[in-house]
């Protein structure tokens, strides 16, 4: 993506932006931005590495990973960063890492993959945000993840990546039949539903870039929005998306609308030594 003046243009921002970022430090935390041109906030201080922060429909709690016990299990928190609570502990036989959360549209399930006491299976799981109802969807040999659930909460789409290719597919939300969207001639990983609902936005990689792409729910008509840009997340009503690209040689996060125009904002996150990843848009 070009290095354009960062402005606000036509872009009427609400809601938060939260994100994982490393400092000059290496230290892996959540902080939180406003898409208005606000500062950022930083949420958790554990000195552990936090990851993958999914807001809830009602931006009021963030469920995350971290290995602040050794193990990365599934935590939540307030969207203020109180409040932590470990949602995973042992679950079932699943005692390795555990990643990609993601809330269903009512936020009474938290989805999200974990590997095998083996380290060799990845598989999908529920479980209700009190942390009980534990319900096993997949049990395959593939390498599932990047989950994301559609927003009439039918559905939980996925990659899947088996060495050099990965492929998304959507899955009924009980675990049934499984539908291939994507092929081989690229990887393509990290899907994001639109709260339309008729979109999905992934992340492909092919010709030595990594791209955000957008295409029906049914697969159909995969549109290149961004180059050299991932980590896609939709603003709360649809109209715009975020990603992470390169700005006077560092890594922010800018705002396009849903058809690719802008950017309409860029962040200013280099003042703060902080490198983001895996954002989560919320009310």
């Amino acid at each position: 993506m070009p290095a354009p003046a960062p402005t606000l243009g036509d872009l009427t921002p609400h809601g938060r932006i939260v994100f994982e970022g490393v400092d000059n430090s290496t230290n892996h935390d959540l902080w939180v931005i406003s898409p208005d041109g606000g500062a950022a906030q930083r949420l958790t201080t554990e000195g552990a590495k936090d990851k993958d922060p999914a807001l809830s429909p009602d931006g009021l709690r963030i469920a995350f990973v971290s290995d602040r016990t050794g193990e990365e299990e599934i935590y939540l928190m307030n969207v203020d960063g109180s409040g932590v609570r470990r949602l995973t502990e042992d679950l079932d036989s699943r005692r390795a890492a555990r990643w990609s959360p993601v809330w269903s549209p009512d936020g009474t399930r938290i989805a999200f993959a974990s590997w095998d006491d083996s380290g060799t299976k990845v598989d999908i799981f529920t479980v209700d945000a009190d942390g009980s109802d534990l319900t096993q969807l997949t049990d395959t040999d593939d390498g599932e993840g990047g989950l994301t659930w559609s927003p009439d909460g039918d559905q939980i789409g996925y990659d899947v990546s088996w060495g050099s290719v990965s492929r998304i597919f959507v899955m009924n939300a009980d675990g049934s039949e499984s539908v291939l969207l994507t092929d081989d001639s690229a990887y393509s990983f990290f899907p994001a539903w639109s709260p339309e609902e008729d979109k999905i936005a992934f992340i492909m990689y092919t010709g030595g870039d990594t791209s955000v792409f957008v295409m029906g729910r049914d697969g159909s008509d995969p549109i290149k929005l961004a180059g050299h840009s991932w980590d896609p997340a939709w603003s709360p009503d649809g109209r715009q998306l975020a990603v992470v690209s390169t700005f006077n040689g560092h890594h922010e996060i800018f705002i396009l609308d849903n058809n690719g125009d802008g950017p309409l904002w860029v962040s200013s996150l280099k003042e703060l030594g902080l490198d983001p990843s895996d954002l989560s848009w919320g009310p």
